[in-house]
């Protein structure tokens, strides 16, 4: 074991391994929250933007926080609102609809119908203050603002 480790360490040593070389990619996370963290009533939607482009949904729920990939399936204006339709597997379809600074998120049925708020992404912190920048996470948006202007564009176009 201490031999190949040596040797994959004398590799390396000669051809050495910048930052520069990785290839850039921007990201941007957008990130909304309804219920209290480590409890069953935790529930939240990550909104990943790659290269300016809407990458992927991540929908998060329960005490575990389980993760799912959530599917987006298109901007959808006949529920009451201007607004895009996730799936999410498992659960179902769901509508997204901004209002203000937050996201009403609800089933055909109406029977689920919830206000998700922008979460700030800082180690052991959830949505408060708005007007503070999320410093820990360099790839998140810094408030509410931001956030829903990250939404309107990526989403809801």
């Amino acid at each position: 074991m201490i031999k190949s480790a040596l040797v994959v360490l004398l590799l390396f040593s000669h051809f050495p391994f910048q930052e520069k070389d990785l290839p850039f990619q921007e990201v941007t996370i957008v990130s909304y929250f309804s219920g209290k963290i480590n409890t069953g009533s935790y529930e939240n939607f990550s909104f990943w933007i790659k290269d300016g482009k809407r990458a992927y949904i991540q929908y998060t729920y329960g005490k575990a926080s389980k993760d799912v990939l959530a599917a987006y399936l298109g901007v959808d204006s006949s529920s009451g609102g201007h607004g895009f339709k996730v799936q999410i597997p498992g659960k179902g379809v769901f509508l997204v609809i901004p209002e203000g600074y937050k996201l009403k998120v609800t089933d055909k049925t109406g029977k689920y119908l919830k206000h998700f708020t922008w979460e700030r992404e800082e180690p052991g912190e959830s949505a408060e203050p708005a007007d503070s920048s999320a410093a820990a996470c360099g790839i998140c948006v810094r408030n509410e603002r931001e956030a829903m202007q990250v939404i309107q564009k990526k989403f809801l176009q």
